[in-house]
């Protein structure tokens, strides 16, 4: 089965190759312009924030294994909120499924998105410290705040743009993880679990991440 689409970037025309099937949109590897698609047109949408980088193991198109299930990342997006940013780097497994690493601090989560969650409780009700119950999961609020959008790479199943801004909600019981996202064009929910830095094998880490507690595939 067909993985990848191809794409000349609307703003320098370079070719890119690894564009995942059902990306709506993605940003260029070699200039950082963004474009989208639509129908059969590929559509600039204005160079990408380039992305302040940071002690990290992962990145785009890196593969690799966690817990045993293969892996290539092929996005990240970062949004920017009260007490710094955090990365969501975009999974296609090999049985064609889709998760997201969620990288904060150096702490991890491996999520993926609930298509049919149920009711979501308003935002006003969840203050950090209060439990409900969320997609099935009894959790326990740890954050409230509002977040917005600072930059992408790679391709995603959406479309962002620089003046997103979402209230969203963390929240956990244990190993399980919870995330709400209040965007404008709907509610988004999240539902996974903490992961150690040691659970993930890349086939070719980076050479400056060794001693980072990462492993090799």
């Amino acid at each position: 089965m067909q993985t990848y689409k191809k794409a000349n970037c609307p703003s320098c025309g370079a070719k890119s190759d690894q564009i995942d099937r059902f990306a709506q949109m993605a940003v260029c590897d070699y200039c950082g312009s963004a474009f989208y698609f639509k129908d059969e047109a590929i559509l600039a949408m204005g160079e990408m924030a380039i992305l302040v980088e940071y002690p990290t193991p992962l990145y785009v198109h890196a593969t690799g294994h966690i817990k045993g299930k293969a892996f290539d990342i092929i996005g990240r997006v970062r949004y920017r909120y009260s007490r710094g940013f955090w990365d969501e780097w975009y999974l296609r497994y090999d049985d064609g499924g889709f998760g997201w690493i969620v990288e904060d601090e150096q702490e991890y989560s491996l999520e993926r998105t609930i298509e049919n969650p149920g009711a979501v409780p308003p935002l006003q009700s969840l203050n950090p410290g209060s439990r409900a119950t969320i997609a099935g999961q009894a959790v326990f609020v740890d954050e409230r705040d509002e977040a917005h959008f600072e930059g992408a790479e790679g391709s995603l199943p959406f479309l962002v743009s620089e003046n997103r801004r979402f209230p969203y909600v963390d929240a956990s019981q244990g190993e399980t993880t919870v995330t709400i996202e209040y965007g404008e064009e709907g509610t988004e929910v999240f539902v996974g679990h903490f992961i150690d830095v040691g659970d993930i094998a890349l086939d070719h880490p980076k050479e400056d991440m060794q001693g980072y507690g990462w492993s090799e595939a």
